[in-house]
């Protein structure tokens, strides 16, 4: 993914796989997970370099 937005002049500001979206978006306080996110989804926030 980042060699991909390098070479088209992005740079990578956060990138999240599935299991880090579980944890950030689905977890309860106490750890419970209330759903899951499919291996094929990410998010990437990336800006473009001037």
């Amino acid at each position: 993914m980042e060699s991909f937005l390098l070479d088209r002049g992005y740079r990578i500001i956060m990138h999240l796989t599935a299991s880090e979206m579980e944890k950030k978006y689905l977890s309860l306080r106490d750890g419970f997970s209330v759903g899951k996110v499919l291996p094929l989804f990410c998010f990437v926030h990336a800006e473009h370099q001037p």
